[in-house]
């Protein structure tokens, strides 16, 4: 089949794919959900424990014990900050009734990199996002030996390097991509459509179809009158 001839169907039944596309398109928007904005706020929390003295004439093996004991506490703190008493400790320190211990365990994340740990606070708020995540920088630089025994023997430290700092992510915009990928969907399938219809029909709607057929060429044809809205009225 020559271009010419798929135009020619695509023509007739163009109205097919186009309103497919234009239907899906329009479903999606209206069924697509709305925009979100989430706050995040992220603090990093550091656990160091200082080598043991040199003792004259016994090898200390260069620190790396103290290296392995604050990798083991980064994964006890890790643990630590996700129970309820870490949670009402922080609801404690905020004095905040509009603000529970359930909602500080729900709204946090943890992530450990080595000695280092990083605590994600997200939620629709961003008053109240950095008003928890500033809570649990306060427990950890205060309250932290109460919960480790190598800290309260002052063998360990935990130092917040980075303080929360709160950032804005949009959620459902990738809605916007959904849409053109559907519209294109329901554009390919009315062409599907649009093919199997012309596969089907068995009218002939022109010139060349008729010479195709018949194996005779057209002499003549007569063209169709063309419908107006508005017909001047015949003169007597």
């Amino acid at each position: 089949m020559e271009l010419r001839q798929y135009w020619a169907i695509f023509r007739r039944w163009f109205w097919i794919p186009l309103g497919l596309a234009i239907l899906a398109g329009g479903l999606s928007i209206l069924l697509a959900p709305k925009p979100q904005t989430t706050y995040s706020a992220t603090l990093r929390a550091i656990v160091s424990v200082p080598p043991e003295p040199r003792q004259p004439g016994t090898f200390a093996y260069e620190g790396y014990y103290a290296w392995v004991a604050s990798e083991y506490l980064v994964d006890d703190l890790a643990e630590l900050v996700k129970s309820q008493m870490f949670a009402q400790d922080v609801a404690r320190e905020l004095n905040d009734p509009t603000i529970t211990s359930a909602q500080i365990s729900g709204q946090q994340s943890t992530r450990r990199t080595h000695r280092l740990l990083s605590i994600t606070v997200t939620g629709g708020d961003a008053a109240q996002v950095e008003k928890i995540a500033r809570g649990i920088a306060t427990v950890l630089d205060r309250n932290s030996a109460r919960y480790i025994a190598q800290l309260s023997l002052g063998q360990a430290k935990i130092e917040v390097v980075d303080p929360p700092v709160v950032t804005a992510q949009v959620a459902g915009v990738r809605g916007n991509l959904d849409i053109v990928v559907r519209a294109a969907l329901g554009f390919a399938a009315g062409l599907a459509i649009m093919l199997l219809l012309a596969y089907l029909d068995n009218k002939v709607h022109d010139s060349a179809e008729a010479e195709k057929l018949l194996g005779l060429p057209v002499l003549g044809e007569i063209p169709r009158e063309k419908r107006r809205l508005f017909r001047r009225p015949a003169k007597a």
